[in-house]
């Protein structure tokens, strides 16, 4: 089954629901981005050095000492971002559910009907056929008593 990100793609009633644009595209990118083990890894790799080089007071790179007020800032910077993006594409994913399982909603009741109206077409068959049998059999019986 394809990932929640990807419904709008194969649903056919979903797409005209949305009307996504391409900012919603880019979001869903960059959501799915920011939960990647990349992304974290990059991030970890990057927080290393830059304590590292801010850490060994005999290099000239020393920019930012402890208590790392520049990498604070850029943490804040980056949750002040994420945080929106990865709600927005947590509201969006909702409506395409919404939207599927409405559609999913729609088409079982279809089924449900249809299969009503099958059900009670092979009861009037059954009925039908149970009539035809008992004519038969009392026909049968009338050709033997006058035969007899």
């Amino acid at each position: 089954m394809r990932d929640s990100t990807h419904l709008w793609h194969w649903h056919p009633r979903v797409p005209h629901a949305l009307n996504l644009t391409q900012l919603d595209h880019g979001i869903d990118r960059l959501a799915r981005f920011l939960a990647t083990p990349q992304y974290l890894l990059g991030q970890t790799v990057f927080i290393i050095v830059w304590i590292t080089l801010n850490s060994v007071h005999g290099w000239h790179l020393f920019w930012d000492g402890y208590p790392y007020i520049l990498l604070n800032l850029a943490f804040s910077t980056q949750a002040a971002y994420a945080a929106p993006i990865i709600l927005y594409k947590q509201v969006r994913d909702g409506l395409v559910h919404e939207a599927a399982e409405r559609e999913h909603f729609d088409a079982v009741k279809r089924i449900e009907a249809a299969h009503r109206s099958h059900t009670e077409a092979l009861s009037r068959i059954e009925r039908k056929l149970v009539d035809l049998t008992a004519e038969a059999m009392i026909k049968r019986a009338l050709r033997a008593l006058l035969r007899g």
